[in-house]
């Protein structure tokens, strides 16, 4: 958004994300871009999503990348549920 407007909205302004992390950060995203929905919604990330993006891509991840995409896909899906729930009428 900031591209778009030549500013930052408030709400969105967070700590930098650190150097290290930058690599799983962008791995997170190319594979939750390929993401399945289906009738009940976005389903998680699956190991085989993260072996086949391994595969294709021809990147290494380690165990501990893994813990940490599939810790980034849950936080992500739970957002997402909550704004899902809080559109949804009671």
């Amino acid at each position: 958004m900031a591209r778009q407007t030549g500013r930052e909205p408030e709400g969105l302004v967070g700590p930098a994300l650190p150097a290290e992390l930058e690599g799983v950060w962008t791995a997170f995203h190319e594979i939750a871009g390929r993401r399945q929905l289906g009738s009940m919604g976005a389903g998680p990330l699956t190991y085989p999503d993260l072996m086949a993006w391994a595969a294709l891509t021809g990147r290494r991840v380690t165990p501990f990348e893994v813990r940490i995409l599939c810790r980034l896909d849950d936080c992500w899906l739970a957002a997402q549920y909550a704004e899902t729930a809080k559109e949804t009428p009671a």
